[in-house]
């Protein structure tokens, strides 16, 4: 009796291990329908997308199982190894990395990033329409929420925020911590974390602990103790070249390429890691933003004192300035011819630059790569360099509105190529940007 119920037992164990309410993992059936769907709208970007990225996709709301793909508005029930799409989004890539938590029967997401902006908005799945909504929220809200976030009961806690400058400008980091309370939806800003510099990298997600990897530094956090650890990468095998692979409870697996080119793959548990290293964790304090004392009104006044003698005064020379030059007003002959005054543009640097290399270059048909070196925006990403070849075009443009105009390629009509005006004045001869 006793070895059947054993082998009953095993076998119940076996069954929840392999489904992906338990193992919070897709199976291969449930994978390929989801790829399937993201391919419908996104074609070869569903094949590279990583799928089992722990409590990143997965979300339990009253005994079900939810999945939703970051960054985009899907959502799927899940049940044994079958789903079922749920909602009705057409509007998708606006929130990549963003935090997904359920809260009071509903399912929410939480800042992220996408078409070039980082947000800072809670929306939550609307269960009657089939659609993601605006949840409305009170207090001072974080500018971008895009860093290491985290629910402990009724209160999200986010820090290390930033707004990604989209490889065009520098990234902007929020040195302060927030937190908000769910049952007030209303905000409040903390004193920035002690002991944690801003770092970039990103978050990931398992059962009970929020693992963050950054460049040499990672960063092991559990909420529930409101505590965390410092990792130094090397030591567990992690570098700049780790990619998350997948996230199954607390384990996550990373890959790698070495300079012959040949994956390698590392887990970390995070269970044994916290349990090794738990004597050096270091508590997270969210404490409230400093206020100011009880005599900040007096400050206050002083100001605004010191503001209206300093106003005053300025006003006052300025109306005996005005008097002056009205009495000492010069009158002008009547039979004085008035000469148009040159106008003098002062182009920047780098914009004179240009086009001196527009104007010295030995073609006047430029491909787009051609034109993009001239511009020195060849090293940036495709999307960063179209907009900053717009905006340096536009500028120009302004001032020598002949110089270079867009054509199409006669050879290829899908493709465009620019027109340059070498009949400028003021050109200084100088040595072709590119020789035939």
């Amino acid at each position: 009796m006793l070895t059947k119920m054993r082998l009953f037992t095993l076998i119940i164990y076996f069954v929840c291990a392999t489904t992906s309410v338990f193992s919070q993992t897709l199976t291969k059936k449930q994978e390929a329908n989801i790829r399937k769907t993201i391919s419908s709208q996104f074609g070869e970007e569903a094949a590279k997308y990583p799928l089992n990225l722990g409590t990143s996709n997965f979300c339990i709301l009253n005994k079900d199982t939810f999945f939703n793909p970051s960054g985009y508005n899907y959502l799927f029930k899940l049940s044994s190894d079958t789903l079922i799409r749920i909602d009705h989004s057409v509007f998708h890539g606006n929130n990549g990395r963003r935090f997904l938590f359920s809260w009071k029967n509903k399912i929410y997401t939480l800042g992220g990033y996408g078409f070039f902006i980082t947000n800072n908005n809670l929306t939550y799945f609307n269960f009657q329409t089939n659609e993601w909504c605006y949840e409305p929220v009170k207090g001072e809200t974080p500018k971008s929420i895009l860093g290491i976030t985290f629910k402990r009961g009724d209160t999200v806690f986010t820090f290390n925020n930033f707004k990604a400058g989209n490889n065009a400008e520098q990234d902007e980091p929020d040195y302060s911590a927030n937190k908000l309370d769910l049952n007030k939806m209303s905000w409040s800003i903390c004193q920035p974390i002690k002991d944690i510099p801003f770092l970039k990298g990103e978050a990931y997600y398992g059962n009970e602990f929020v693992f963050f990897h950054a460049k040499n530094t990672s960063l092991l956090i559990s909420p529930s103790e409101n505590k965390y650890l410092k990792l130094n990468n090397d030591g567990y095998g992690l570098s700049v070249n780790s990619f998350i692979h997948r996230i199954n409870k607390n384990t996550i697996e990373f890959s790698s390429k070495n300079n012959l080119g040949k994956t390698s793959i590392l887990l970390l548990n995070l269970d044994s890691i916290w349990v090794k290293e738990k004597a050096n964790a270091i508590d997270l304090v969210f404490a409230p933003k400093e206020t100011e004392d009880n005599n900040s009104w007096l400050k206050y006044t002083v100001v605004i004192a010191i503001i209206m003698v300093i106003g005053t005064i300025g006003f006052l020379l300025y109306k005996r300035k005005l008097l002056l030059n009205a009495n000492s007003q010069i009158k002008v002959s009547e039979n004085k011819i008035d000469t148009p005054s040159k106008i003098i543009i002062e182009e920047l640097p780098i914009q004179t630059e240009i086009i001196e290399n527009l104007i010295n270059s030995s073609k006047n048909v430029l491909t787009t790569d051609e034109l993009d070196y001239i511009l020195k925006i060849g090293h940036l990403e495709q999307d960063s360099r179209k907009l900053r070849r717009h905006r340096l075009l536009s500028e120009i443009q302004k001032n020598h509105p002949t110089l270079i105009t867009r054509i199409k390629d006669v050879a290829d009509r899908r493709r465009f190529l620019y027109k340059v005006e070498t009949t400028v004045e003021n050109s200084i001869p100088n040595e072709p940007i590119f020789k035939a």
